[in-house]
C-alpha cells in the first residue's frame, strides 16, 4: 500500500515539475529500481551521527526525513559506502529535485515526519513521564 501512494506521488510530481521522458526511455525499466529503494526506505534509518539512535533513540531518524543540508554535506565528501550511502544518495537527489512529497505515504506509515530538534523530543518525553505520575 506504501509503494502504491509513493508511486501516485511520484506520476502527480513528474506532472507537476514538467518533467518530460525521452523517448528512449522506458519508465517500466526503472520502476522495479524505485520499488527496490521505496521498499528499502521505508524501514531504513541513520544508524550513526548527529542523527543517529543516540540522539534520536531508539533507532535514530528514518533517512527520508534527514534534512537536505546534511545530505549535502554528504553530497559534497562522500557518501558513506555500502547499502546506506547508495540510499541516503537516492534521497538526496529526489529531495534536490524536489520531490520530497514522494516520501509523504512512507512518514504517513511510521506516523509522520520525525521531530528533528533534540529538545522538542526531550520536552515531550519529560511531558509524557508527567503525564504518568499524575496518573498514578
Amino acid at each position: 500500500m506504501v509503494l502504491q501512494e509513493c508511486f501516485s506521488v511520484v506520476n502527480r510530481c513528474v506532472l507537476e515539475q514538467g518533467y518530460v521522458m525521452a523517448d528512449e526511455i522506458n519508465p517500466s525499466d526503472y520502476t522495479q529500481d524505485l520499488k527496490d529503494v521505496l521498499n528499502a526506505l521505508v524501514y531504513y534509518r541513520m544508524p550513526f551521527g548527529m542523527f543517529g539512535p543516540k540522539q534520536y533513540p531508539p533507532k535514530g531518524v528514518l533517512l527520508v526525513d534527514l534534512p537536505l543540508e546534511y545530505l549535502s554535506w554528504f553530497h559534497q565528501r562522500s557518501f558513506p559506502k555500502g547499502d546506506l550511502g547508495e540510499l541516503m544518495m537516492q534521497v538526496y537527489e529526489l529531495k534536490a529535485v524536489g520531490m520530497d512529497a514522494l516520501f509523504d505515504p512512507i512518514r504517513k506509515h511510521h506516523g509522520g515526519r520525525t521531530i528533528l530538534d533534540p529538545k522538542k523530543i526531550r520536552r515531550e518525553k519529560l511531558k509524557e513521564e508527567i503525564r504518568k505520575l499524575g496518573e498514578d
